[in-house]
């Protein structure tokens, strides 16, 4: 019980910081950025993740047994897990189905999510809508538009598109939040099929959080999202990945390992998901040895195609063969609306869901 009120308080800090909360600003000043039902939401929501919900005491979180030297979660409270990440989440789906509240089609996804931490939905995106999106990203580099920017080099730090040179263009880069100044980027990211498959997950609104684009490969090492943009409660984030174009298989395609979503969460301490610098190397030697109990695939995607990951998914990029071979996508993270209680200051509603003014940083 110590344990677990000690607990509380960081993880409170972080959920108000989600909501707006600083430090630099008064008491005053916060209470008036996140309001009291915004406060309210986020006690309960902490509190649930801290003690638990009794409606999930009698079910088991379908986490992996193992026996590793690095230091993981072993003991997460139930309440820190989705309804599909129980053991007994192909039963849940069948009652769900059996009353109605999910298609057959949404029963079948979900089944192939639990089994292996992602699903496909094929020709998901409109290809209008996608070379909509790709002339706003040509005016966005002839205009040398004010957007974050992280130019994956060695030694390249985070700039601003307009105070890079052109020549970037042509390594692998990573454009933040594109969807803040494209309309088309926009729509892709708040997909009515992705929202909708959210909300199933969730089962609460879903919050756009950012998005991410790429014209090449990004060659990055087996990595999870959860550890870098981290929720509160834990594990309410899911990912979707858009293929702006077809796949090449020696552009740098992404490397999958189906099923890696059931690996107990590295812990950088104390009982702490999200990275630190200092334990960033043990923390990717502890996927590189444990993805290997997993099969990996390449994502050979044709244009259109979504994959949607789990918060807990092993993923990279695969080595590119052709320099000047692209790799046009969009990687998109949501959180579930439980994060930020009742408030929705500083974000915009677009039908169902909801998206930040103000995007979550991806430090990776």
């Amino acid at each position: 019980m110590l344990r677990r009120l000690h607990d509380v308080m960081p993880r409170m800090k972080a959920t108000v910081a989600l909501l707006g909360a600083r430090r630099d600003l008064s008491v005053a000043e916060n209470l008036r950025r996140i309001g009291i039902r915004g406060l309210i939401g986020s006690g309960w929501s902490v509190a649930r993740q801290t003690f638990g919900d009794r409606r999930q005491d009698n079910r088991h979180p379908d986490v992996l047994p193992i026996e590793t030297p690095h230091p993981i979660m072993r003991n997460e409270p139930a309440a820190s897990f989705l309804w599909m990440d129980f053991e007994d989440a192909d039963a849940q789906v069948a009652q769900r189905r059996h009353d109605g509240r999910i298609t057959d089609e949404e029963a079948a996804r979900l089944l192939h999510w639990h089994a292996n931490g992602f699903v496909v939905f094929k020709q998901c995106v409109p290809h209008a809508l996608i070379d909509g999106m790709l002339d706003d990203l040509d005016r966005a580099w002839h205009d040398r538009l004010k957007l974050s920017i992280d130019v994956l080099v060695a030694g390249a730090e985070r700039t601003r598109l307009d105070l890079v040179d052109e020549s970037a263009r042509n390594t692998p880069y990573k454009l933040n939040d594109f969807y803040l100044v494209s309309d088309n980027a926009r729509k892709i990211f708040l997909n009515e099929q992705i929202i909708r498959f959210g909300e199933i997950l969730f089962e609460s609104e879903v919050i756009g959080i950012n998005s991410l684009t790429f014209e090449k490969g990004t060659q990055q090492p087996a990595h999870i999202d959860h550890v870098y943009m981290t929720p509160t409660p834990a594990r309410r984030l899911i990912a979707s990945w858009v293929a702006l174009e077809d796949i090449r298989a020696d552009a740098g395609p992404l490397a999958l390992w189906a099923g890696s979503h059931r690996l107990p969460p590295f812990d950088f301490g104390p009982a702490s998901y999200h990275y630190t610098p200092e334990l960033q190397p043990e923390y990717t030697q502890y996927l590189a040895e444990e993805s290997r109990r997993f099969p990996r695939s390449e994502f050979m995607a044709r244009k259109g195609d979504v994959l949607l990951w789990h918060s807990m998914f092993v993923h990279g990029g695969s080595p590119i063969q052709n320099p000047l071979a692209t790799r046009k996508s969009m990687a998109c993270h949501y959180f579930s609306a439980e994060c930020y209680g009742a408030s929705r200051i500083g974000m915009q509603a677009h039908d169902s869901s909801f998206y930040l003014l103000k995007h979550v940083e991806d430090p990776d």
